[in-house]
């Protein structure tokens, strides 16, 4: 760069050698030296080594490293590992905030951030490994004594649920469960129980459950807009479900005889051990409990669910037997028929369905609203017996004709009897019955019962 400076210099006219340069040639000159410095300055550069970066000290977020990691407060960071993945808790910018990690390579897989800061005063703890629903998370905090607050953890937001409570130690049976397209939010002791939408939006609130131990179904109940609501969904799927058409008012009056009442608030609609669910041809009948006492679980109403529609009827008691009865009818407490919309039919004395304090009766089936057919033999006290058939009127408690069933003889009286109605055709029902000896050898009888008159023709 000197040379080339010198060199064009001397290639200058002579005459300007020899006298002073003019104004703009010392400035040529001024540009082409600071040309020069520049050039040196860059070469000076280039012969620096630059010093290395200093790793980020992840030290106070346990290792892990969080992506960002301005504007928390460090004193509400909780950690929660399990199998090969890691959960941090903390409030970041004044918001709830949660990580998820890889807990081998520390690294960051995915965060979420409530969209607002009210959840920030709490003073929560994390409770334990989040519940998986699909693609989503539902996380439990603490957030005072026996107190619960769920965030649905769907995207990059911490959507923030309804709080729950739970005494302490019963904390671990919340569980989470998806159904179709929303999301329970599941305390098996207490109330409270809610179905999500999955934004995080309340459908049905006050949600008991039941699965049915003989099939894939699952039965849900609660209140839709302040309407009694039944679902019934297979394998996590909805297949029905039917709303009230009015609204239920939860403040009710229990009677509890002698002219005194109790005030009380439905909190849920149970399935208890003496309510629950009856399966007919044409839909269900459902009659929950509403509140637990040492009489039993206490049954207000009793839901006919037909053809999407449900029907109210109220029934006021502690114990409740309902059966299918004739022509896709319902017989409730041994005594009053109600159609498949929930009509009163006939109502008849309160009676045993022609229990017999000699006879045992094995098979009881109604041939009309207050008729029934019955199969019986002798009980214990008894050797041998023979098996009975006698059509029964509930209203008169009379039988109205009776004959044995020849063909089957004399039979063991500690022998297990079974019937079965095969077939009906009007007044004409086909039926088979067999009898097992406690050693094991099996009679079997079949024939065409006439209904009307006894009459029967064996097969």
């Amino acid at each position: 760069m000197v040379s080339t400076l010198l060199l064009f210099v001397n290639r200058l006219p002579e005459e300007a050698r020899e006298e002073e340069c003019d104004k703009d040639m010392r400035k040529l000159v001024y540009l082409l030296g600071l040309l020069f410095f520049m050039a040196c300055g860059e070469d000076a550069k280039e012969g620096i080594i630059p010093e290395p970066d200093v790793p980020y000290d992840y030290s106070e977020f346990g290792g892990y490293h969080v992506k960002d990691t301005v504007g928390y407060d460090m004193a509400t960071l909780e950690f929660y590992s399990s199998n090969d993945t890691a959960w941090i808790y903390a409030i970041k910018g004044q918001k709830v905030w949660f990580g998820m990690f890889n807990d081998n390579t520390k690294e960051q897989i995915t965060e979420w951030k409530a969209s607002s800061s009210e959840e920030s005063d709490y003073t929560s703890s994390f409770l334990g490994n989040p519940f998986k629903v699909g693609d989503k998370y539902v996380c439990f905090m603490k957030i005072a004594p026996e107190l619960y607050k769920p965030f649905l953890l769907k995207e990059e937001s911490a959507i923030s649920l309804k709080e729950r409570e739970a005494s302490w130690g019963s904390e671990n049976f919340f569980s989470v469960r998806e159904f179709g397209e929303n999301i329970l939010v599941y305390h098996p002791h207490f109330y409270g129980n809610l179905l999500y939408s999955s934004e995080g939006v309340e459908v049905i609130n006050s949600v008991a459950f039941q699965d049915d131990p003989e099939s894939d179904n699952e039965y849900l109940s609660g209140f839709k807009n302040d309407k009694v609501w039944f679902g019934i969904y297979e394998n996590g799927e909805l297949r029905e479900e039917y709303t009230g058409e009015n609204v239920y008012d939860r403040n009710i009056k229990i009677n509890k005889g002698y002219g005194e009442y109790e005030e009380y608030f439905v909190k849920a609609l149970s399935f208890g051990y003496s309510s629950g669910l009856l399966k007919t041809e044409w839909g269900y009948v459902f009659y929950p409990t509403i509140k637990d006492s040492e009489s039993g679980g206490y049954i207000h109403d009793m839901f006919f669910c037909n053809g999407g529609k449900m029907f109210p009827v109220f029934v006021g008691t502690y114990y409740l037997d309902i059966r299918n009865w004739y022509d896709g009818s319902v017989l409730m407490g041994n005594k009053v028929v109600f159609s498949p919309e929930g009509k009163r039919l006939i109502e008849f004395e309160n009676n045993d369905l022609g229990d017999d304090r000699m006879l045992s009766v094995f098979c009881k089936e109604p041939s009309s609203y207050t008729h029934i057919i019955r199969l019986m033999h002798a009980r214990m006290w008894a050797d041998y017996t023979v098996v009975t058939i006698d059509k029964y009127d509930l209203e008169s408690k009379n039988s109205l004709w009776s004959v044995n069933v020849d063909a089957l003889g004399e039979c063991a009286v500690n022998s297990k009897f079974v019937a079965k109605v095969l077939g009906k055709d009007k007044n004409i029902w086909t039926m088979e019955v067999s009898v097992i000896s406690f050693e094991g050898q099996e009679k079997i009888s079949n024939f065409k019962l006439n209904t009307d008159t006894g009459e029967i023709i064996y097969l």
